[in-house]
């Protein structure tokens, strides 16, 4: 479990991918409007977490080459 501490699903979102910086060129991130939360709790994978995180935020997520969208 992990408690992440951002206003917006897009800073959680760029925390949330930075350990894996090593594999990809370049993180690429729609600005997400400010949810006005304190913490979201991350009881899950990084990788289902970030889709949860994209599914709220109503935005997609892939990977295309080494650029991560």
């Amino acid at each position: 479990s992990h408690t992440w501490k951002y206003e917006t699903y897009s800073e959680v979102f760029k925390q949330v991918m930075q350990p894996y910086k090593k594999l990809y060129s370049r993180l690429v991130v729609d600005q997400t409007a400010d949810q006005a939360f304190q913490s979201i709790i991350q009881n899950e994978t990084d990788m289902e977490f970030v889709k949860k995180l994209c599914s709220q935020a109503n935005r997609d997520f892939f990977v295309f080459d080494d650029v991560i969208y």
